[in-house]
């Protein structure tokens, strides 16, 4: 949500016929759909490269628990607003206590919180659909997370699994310092995880053109 890409793809999608108020849930639940799948990868290829990364990275399994609590507190968030009629009401409760001559736009307030919960209450019980959608966002996220295996590729220093497993960590532990789309926080952390391997000068050329491949490339597409 911090790169304004939420904002983005509700606008897309009301302009393909799907009201803002219920593409406003959906993507409430993508994003939430995302975070999940992060955290899961990470989780997974922890586990999976359990000997580099317990033997480098052991001290960071705090930050990775926090990571993990804030992810399930901003996941709970936001089914909340999307799907409960308490949320809702209370969220009218505030605009009518801070202007009661406002009856129109409360009116149009409460048809787009009915038809949000509403449309996001049949995707969440659309099980099968939430699993696939968990997979997809796995998929991408193996693009995203080899690029710096891709990068120093022949030079046998890192493999594809720790590549893997260490970005996924950088990604996840980011989450724990409040920046924007994780700006600043994942190349600080990227930087930091991918030195103790390659060295920091390695390890900075890793993190730029790991940005530039996530956030340029995809932006002049």
């Amino acid at each position: 949500l911090g790169s304004g890409s939420g904002v983005a793809a509700i606008v897309y999608l009301g302009k393909k016929g799907v009201g803002y108020s219920e593409a406003t849930g959906l993507y409430m639940i993508q994003y939430m759909v995302h975070k999940v799948s992060v955290a899961l990868f990470s989780g997974l290829l922890f586990v999976l490269n359990w000997k580099v990364m317990s033997c480098n990275y052991r001290e960071y399994g705090v930050y990775l628990g926090l990571a993990y609590l804030l992810t399930a507190i901003i996941s709970i968030a936001l089914i909340i607003f999307a799907v409960s009629a308490k949320s809702h009401k209370l969220i009218l409760a505030i605009v009518r206590h801070f202007n009661t001559n406002v009856c129109t736009a409360l009116t149009k307030l409460e048809q787009s919180c009915d038809i949000m919960e509403k449309s996001t209450s049949k995707l969440l019980k659309d099980v099968p659909s939430l699993i696939s959608m968990v997979l997809k966002n796995m998929a991408k996220l193996c693009f995203w997370y080899c690029v710096p295996f891709l990068i120093l590729f022949g030079s046998n220093e890192i493999s594809l699994l720790d590549s893997l497993s260490i970005t996924s960590l950088s990604v996840m532990t980011a989450v724990v310092i409040p920046t924007p789309a994780g700006i600043g926080a994942v190349e600080l952390i990227m930087t930091n995880l991918f030195a103790v391997l390659v060295g920091v000068h390695k390890a900075g050329a890793i993190t730029v053109l790991y940005r530039v491949a996530t956030f340029i490339f995809p932006f002049v597409v």
